[in-house]
C-alpha cells in the first residue's frame, strides 16, 4: 500500500467524487444497464494485449467503457456550443504550459502579454490557438467534451485511493482507473494521428503504473515479467512524441521536463525498492514549484550509488558518425555508470533512454544508437511487439530480399530480434547520418538545386532495384522521413514496414490505403472505388506508385520543402485527383527538372517513367552523357529512312538554329581546315537535322587538328558551346528518342 499520510479531506473528497460521477451519470442518461458487460465484437479493442494483460484490464472493463462512451458522445454532440465555450474559453495559461508552446505562439505579442499577466483566455485568444494547432476547434471537440470530463472525474475518485488507509474495497478504486484508461484511449482514437489526451497519460503514470509500484495487484503471479514491462512501458511514454491536450488545449509535449521526470522516478521505484521510500520522503518535502528539482537531485544521488556498485564494462569505439558523436560518448559513459540500463542484442548495446533516441515516428516506436562490442556503430530500431511486431518481421522479409539483389541504395539490415524480450523486437541497421526532411531544411535552395540530381539518382536507383524481377518489391511509404544519408553523402531508402512484394505475373497490389497522406500517389488513395468481396474500400499500388511519389519528392528537394500538389493534405488530396500541380510552376526556370518531374507527376501510372527509364532523363544526365546523345542521334539520322518518325519530329520545328551559330563560325565549321586548300564548304539541313549532323561531326573530327584561327578560339570546345548555345536542345532530342525503340539501344540509354 502507499505510504503516504492519509489527507484529511480524503474521504470527503470521496463524496465529492461520488456526487459528480452520479451528476454525469444522470445528466447522460446512463443507467445499471451500461455497467454490465455486453459481448465485443472482434478486433474491438482500442488497447493491445500487452497494455491489457499488465494492467489486468478485462473485457469487462473494455465492454462497460465502450457503452460508458458511446452514451457520453451522444450527449456530448446535443450541448449547445455556447456550453462548452464556457468552459473551454476564460483559462489561464500557466508558465509551465506557455513553455510547451511553439516558439511563434510564444511570440505573439497579443497572446504574451496574456501569458504574462496570467489573465484568461478571450474567444479570439483561444482561436488563435486552434490557428496555431495548439487547441481544438469547438466544433471538432464537441462529441469529445463530456467523455473527458466524465474520465477526468472517475480518474480523481480511483486515484483517491492512494489517500486512503486500508480502503475498504480497493478493486473498486481499481476497476475506476482502469476503465478511464479504456475511456481515455477511445477518446485518443478520435483525435489526429500525432496527439493523445492527456488523462491517458496520468491515468497510466499516476494510476496504474503505481499500483505496480506499490505491488497492489495480490492476485498476480507473474510479478518479476509484469515489472519489467512496467520500466519498459516508462521509458516508452517518457520518450512519447504525441502532443497531449487537455479540454480541447495543449498540455503535454515530448519536451515537458516534469512529465519525464516523473517517468524517470516510476522507473527508479520499478528498479530499486530499497530506495523508493526514500524518493517519496523527499518528493513529499518538495513544492510543486521545486518538484522538479529535487527529482533531479533524488535521481543523480541515486546514481552516484549505482555508479560506486556497477560493474564496469570494456567499450570499444570506432569512430565514424558526425552527427552522433557525441551520441555515442555519452552512450559510452552511460553504460560504465549504468550497467544494468544496457540491453545487447546480438552483440549491439543500446539503451531506450530518450538521450540516445535518433528518430521517432514512422512505423517504428523509435530509433536509437547502437555500439558494437567490437566498436561499430549502428542504428537501432525499435518495436513494440504487440501493436508493431508484424512491422518489424516485414521489414526484416523485404531488407533482406535487397540483400540478395545487392542493392546499394537500400539500408543495410543486419539482424532482426524479436525473441530475447518480451516487450520490444529490434532491428539492428546501418547507422545513417540524418533524414532527406532534416537535410532540405538545413540547407539553402541553390545548395539543394546542385545536390538535387545526385540525391534523385540514388532514389531512382534504389526504386529500379526494388522494381526489378525476381522478388519486385513496392515501398509504398516513400517520403522524405524515409530517405537516409551517410556520413559519405551517399543516400539510401528505408522503413518498409509497410512494403509487399508483387508476384512477377502481376501489376498491381490491391489492399486498404496505407502510407502518409501527402506522400502517395493519386491511385493510391480513396476515391479509386475499388472494392473488395466484403465491400471494403482498396486503393491500388503498383511500381508507377512508387514513381510518382519518387517524383513529389524530387520536387520537395528542388523546392527546398514544397510539394507539388499544394501546402495542406486537403489541398494535396483534390489537386492529385484533379490532376492539378498547382506549384509546377516554381520550376519555369528549370525546363529539364520541369520535365522530368511532370513526366513523374502524370496522373495515369501508364503514363509515367519506370525508375530505370526516369534515370535516363537528361535532367540526371552528366554534360558529356547530354552530348552523347545529340552525337549518337546526329549519327543516327544520317542512315535513316526519309520517312523516319524520328526525322519528322526533328523537321517539325523551323528554327533557325544556323543564325544562333553565326555567319563566321558556321562557315568555318562547314570548311575542313585540315587541307591547305580548302574545298567547297558542307552545307546543313537548316532543320534540328543538320544541327545534329554539324554536332556528330565536330565531336568526331574537332581534335584531329590544332585549332588557332579566331573562330576555333570562340568555339573552344563544342560540348561546351552547343549546350550553352541550344540549351532545350538536348530535352527536344531526348523526348523524341525515348519513344524510338531503334534509338534507346544507343550508348546514352545504357549509362546509369
Amino acid at each position: 500500500m502507499n505510504t503516504e499520510q492519509e489527507p484529511i479531506c480524503a474521504l470527503k473528497a470521496n463524496e465529492y467524487f461520488e456526487y459528480s460521477k452520479k451528476a454525469l451519470e444522470d445528466f447522460c442518461g446512463i443507467t445499471d444497464e451500461d455497467f454490465q458487460p455486453a459481448k465485443m465484437s472482434a478486433n474491438s479493442n482500442v488497447i493491445s494485449s500487452e497494455i491489457t494483460k499488465m494492467y489486468e484490464i478485462t473485457d469487462k472493463h473494455l465492454s462497460i467503457s465502450r457503452q460508458l462512451f458511446k452514451k457520453l458522445c451522444k450527449k456530448s454532440s446535443e450541448l449547445h456550443l455556447s456550453t462548452i465555450k464556457r468552459f473551454l474559453h476564460g483559462r489561464t495559461v500557466s508558465k509551465t504550459d506557455v513553455s510547451l508552446l511553439p516558439k511563434v505562439v510564444r511570440e505573439n505579442q497579443t497572446l504574451k502579454k496574456k501569458f504574462d499577466s496570467e489573465e484568461p483566455l478571450s474567444s479570439s485568444d483561444y482561436n488563435e490557438f486552434v490557428d496555431y494547432e495548439v487547441a481544438y476547434d469547438i466544433g471538432e471537440y464537441r462529441e469529445l467534451f463530456l467523455p473527458e470530463l466524465y474520465v477526468s472525474v472517475i480518474y480523481s475518485f480511483g486515484r483517491n485511493y492512494f489517500y486512503l488507509n486500508n480502503a475498504a474495497n480497493p478493486c473498486f478504486y481499481f476497476d475506476l482507473l482502469k476503465v478511464a484508461y479504456c475511456l481515455a484511449s477511445m477518446i485518443t482514437q478520435q483525435m489526429k494521428v500525432s496527439d493523445a489526451v492527456l488523462h491517458e497519460y496520468l491515468v497510466e503514470v499516476n494510476g496504474l503504473l503505481r499500483l505496480i509500484v506499490n505491488n497492489d495487484y495480490v492476485d498476480r503471479d507473474d510479478t518479476l515479467m509484469t515489472l519489467e514491462e512496467a520500466i519498459y512501458r516508462c521509458k516508452q511514454l517518457e520518450n512519447d512524441s504525441r502532443k497531449y491536450f487537455e479540454l480541447g488545449m495543449l498540455k503535454k509535449t515530448k519536451d515537458d521536463e516534469y512529465c519525464r521526470l516523473n517517468c524517470k522516478i516510476l522507473i527508479k521505484e520499478l528498479t530499486d525498492k530499497k530506495h523508493s521510500l526514500e524518493i517519496k520522503e523527499q518528493l513529499n518535502k518538495a513544492s510543486k514549484k521545486d518538484r522538479l528539482v529535487y527529482g533531479e537531485k533524488i535521481l543523480n544521488n541515486l546514481s552516484s550509488n549505482s555508479k560506486a556498485n556497477g560493474r564496469q564494462e570494456a567499450w570499444k569505439w570506432q569512430k565514424v558518425s558526425i552527427e552522433y558523436e557525441e551520441k555515442f560518448k555519452r552512450l559510452i559513459e552511460h553504460g560504465r555508470k549504468f550497467p544494468d540500463e544496457i540491453i545487447e542484442v546480438n552483440g549491439i548495446r543500446v539503451c531506450l533512454d530518450k538521450e540516445f533516441l535518433i528518430g521517432m515516428g514512422g512505423q517504428s516506436d523509435g530509433v536509437y544508437v547502437g555500439l558494437g562490442t567490437e566498436g561499430t556503430e549502428k542504428a537501432v530500431k525499435l518495436f513494440v511487439k504487440a501493436t508493431h511486431g508484424h512491422l518489424a518481421e516485414q521489414d526484416k522479409k523485404l531488407l533482406r530480399k535487397c540483400e540478395t539483389k545487392e542493392s546499394t541504395c537500400v539500408v543495410k539490415y543486419w539482424f532482426l530480434d524479436d525473441t530475447s524480450h518480451s516487450v520490444f523486437a529490434f532491428l539492428i541497421m546501418d547507422l545513417c547520418e540524418e533524414t532527406l526532411e532534416s537535410f532540405v531544411r538545413n540547407n539553402s535552395r541553390d545548395e539543394l538545386v546542385e545536390r538535387a540530381p545526385g540525391i534523385i539518382r540514388q532514389i531512382l536507383k534504389g526504386l529500379a532495384n526494388l522494381h526489378s524481377a525476381p522478388d519486385r518489391i513496392l515501398h509504398r511509404d516513400l517520403k522524405p522521413l524515409n530517405i537516409l544519408r551517410n556520413v559519405n553523402y551517399k543516400w539510401f531508402l528505408a522503413d518498409f514496414g509497410i512494403g509487399r512484394m508483387l508476384p512477377n505475373d502481376d501489376s498491381t497490389y490491391l489492399s486498404v490505403d496505407r502510407g502518409t497522406k501527402k506522400w502517395k500517389a493519386v491511385e493510391s488513395c480513396y476515391q479509386s472505388g475499388i472494392s473488395d468481396d466484403h465491400g471494403k474500400e482498396q486503393v491500388r499500388y503498383k511500381p508507377e506508385s512508387d514513381i510518382q511519389v519518387a517524383g513529389m519528392v524530387a520536387f520537395y528537394i528542388l523546392t527546398k520543402g514544397k510539394h507539388p500538389f499544394g501546402d495542406d493534405e486537403q489541398q494535396i488530396l483534390t489537386n492529385l485527383h484533379a490532376p492539378n500541380p498547382v506549384n509546377l510552376n516554381m520550376l519555369d526556370d528549370r525546363s529539364f527538372a520541369h520535365d522530368f518531374i511532370s513526366w513523374m507527376l502524370k496522373k495515369d501510372p501508364k503514363d509515367r517513367p519506370s525508375a530505370d527509364e526516369a534515370l535516363q532523363h537528361p535532367y540526371l544526365k552528366s554534360k558529356e552523357q547530354q552530348f552523347t546523345l545529340l552525337c549518337e542521334v546526329g549519327n543516327y539520322i544520317q542512315n535513316v529512312d526519309a520517312n523516319s518518325d524520328v526525322l519528322k519530329e526533328l523537321k517539325k520545328d523551323k528554327a533557325d538554329w544556323q543564325t544562333r551559330v553565326g555567319k563566321d563560325i558556321l562557315d568555318y565549321l562547314c570548311h575542313d581546315t585540315s587541307k591547305k586548300k580548302r574545298k567547297k564548304p558542307f552545307r546543313y539541313e537548316k532543320s534540328w537535322t543538320g544541327c545534329l549532323r554539324l554536332i556528330r561531326n565536330m565531336k568526331q573530327h574537332w581534335n584531329h587538328q590544332e585549332r588557332n584561327e579566331p573562330e576555333a578560339k570562340e568555339v573552344r570546345d563544342p560540348q561546351e558551346f552547343f549546350l550553352d548555345l541550344f540549351p532545350d536542345l538536348v530535352l527536344k532530342v531526348y523526348k523524341i528518342a525515348r519513344s524510338c525503340d531503334d534509338l534507346k539501344q544507343m550508348e546514352y540509354f545504357k549509362e546509369q
